[in-house]
């Protein structure tokens, strides 16, 4: 045989017959093996075993018995788990008692399912080598396998804990997104509620009717919203920003004008009063852009009719769904609270005005929206008497201060001073200190609370 390439592999050779041990180192030196490692004894074979877990290969010889075949068997196994055996058997002669050995030995071996090859004694080296190559190479291909399988584990389970890592860092950037989006909508909110508020405080010292007209027809309109509960359609704060906004355009009116029915205005009042929604648009151009565009057409058709009958003839579908509503409840507070339509009525005769006009049979076509008018008349039917309360601020003392009162206006002292802030909840530890400004000779300067509209609605 040709002499091979040197095998790196380590291999323990063991046999009770020196001449078979020998035969087999220089079978193994041949083949290549750079240093095959060789017992005489079963101790000597278990301390080899011991000191070289990363066997290969083992090959040893049958044993007087099957226990001592069997017990050699397990020690290799346990002391080199990933090493292949192979058991040199005896086959022939008188010694009966020796293949007796040998064959319950065989049974045994193969009832354990381990890998390990069984090659009857005497052999022939050209197919103990072949036989010993072939086990080599496919140790050597299962452990390939093995490591392509660990690789693809690592790479997988890398895979996994980059893709957790991912997912935690886009649900960390989502919930930064959202805690931001939130902060601007709180931000832009608090923002638009100042703009109206500064508006409807102008409002209130040039036309104190007008400013009480819009606050209600926006608080309304924002009620209606929240029972809709589609804020992607119907923003509850927009609708109240927009309801409240819609007759900025009458603040120059003269007074004359703002207080006659609508029946009694000549041509030219008539003309000046129309005008009132593109008077609005103009007057309300420097709004932030974002509120703008969405108010503009609302505030311009909130005088329009489903049947076609507003001033431009829009029809149903073709009038913008906010200005619907503020046509609704824009008409309802006229009914209630001012004189555009004659002497202010009642709740009661309000409501059955407004379904009297909801349909008509000679047209087959109503006023209103019927969802939007269906929705504020049963807010209405649930909302009690503090329905009539004006919800616009009131002007009180220091001393009529209540807790649980809320500040409608900073609160500043006659030196410019300030005191609490707008939207402050009066506690008795802030009469306390309002009492202590008063006691060292400051004076208050206008203090204005909220009307108590919260409990408009029955619990």
């Amino acid at each position: 045989m040709k002499s091979r390439r040197s095998i790196p592999d380590k291999i323990l050779l063991f046999d009770p017959s020196d001449i078979v041990v020998k035969a087999l180192y220089n079978l193994f030196r041949h083949l290549g093996f750079q240093q095959p490692l060789t017992a005489a004894t079963v101790d000597q074979a278990r301390g080899v075993m011991e000191s070289n877990h990363d066997l290969t290969l083992y090959i040893f010889g049958q044993q007087k018995t099957p226990e001592d075949d069997q017990k050699l068997f397990v020690q290799s196994q346990m002391l080199c788990p990933d090493a292949i055996g192979i058991y040199l058997y005896s086959t022939g002669g008188d010694e009966s008692l020796i293949q007796q050995t040998s064959n319950e030995f065989l049974v045994w071996m193969m009832n354990q399912g381990s890998i390990f090859k069984a090659v009857p004694k005497p052999w022939d080296n050209s197919q103990l080598a072949q036989l010993v190559m072939e086990m080599l190479k496919e140790r050597y291909l299962q452990n390939q396998q093995q490591r392509r399988q660990q690789q693809d584990r690592q790479k997988l389970r890398a895979q996994k804990e980059m893709i957790t890592q991912l997912q935690a860092e886009r649900q960390l950037l989502q919930e930064s997104r959202d805690s931001l989006e939130a902060s601007l909508r709180q931000a832009e909110t608090r923002s638009n509620q100042s703009l109206t508020d500064t508006i409807l405080f102008m409002l209130q010292l040039a036309n104190l009717d007008l400013m009480r007209h819009s606050r209600r027809v926006g608080f309304w309109c924002q009620k209606v919203a929240e029972e809709l509960n589609r804020p992607q359609d119907y923003p509850p704060e927009l609708l109240n920003i927009v309801g409240t906004l819609h007759d900025v355009g009458k603040i120059d009116l003269p007074p004359e004008t703002f207080g006659l029915p609508i029946n009694q205005l000549s041509l030219a009042q008539q003309e000046a009063y129309d005008a009132h929604p593109t008077r609005t648009i103009w007057l309300l151009r420097r709004l932030p852009d974002q509120i703008r565009q969405k108010i503009r057409r609302p505030i311009r058709e909130h005088h329009e009719k489903m049947d076609g009958s507003g001033p431009l003839k829009r029809f149903r579908q073709q009038i913008d769904p906010w200005a619907r509503l503020i046509s609704i409840v824009n008409h309802y507070d006229h009914l209630r609270h001012t004189t555009k339509f004659g002497s202010p009525t009642g709740k009661e005769h309000a409501m059955e005005k407004l379904e009297a006009e909801a349909y008509s049979h000679a047209k087959r076509e109503g006023q209103y929206d019927p969802a939007l008018l269906n929705v504020f008349l049963e807010l209405l039917q649930e909302s009690n008497e503090l329905e009539e309360k004006e919800l616009e601020p009131i002007q009180v003392t220091v001393e009529q201060l209540r807790a649980g009162d809320q500040l409608a206006e900073d609160l500043h002292t006659t030196t410019d001073l300030l005191v609490l802030t707008r939207g402050t909840t009066i506690s008795t530890e802030s009469r306390v200190k309002l009492s202590q400004y008063l006691d060292e000779g400051q004076e208050i300067d206008q203090v204005w609370i909220e009307n108590d509209y919260h409990d408009l609605f029955k619990s």
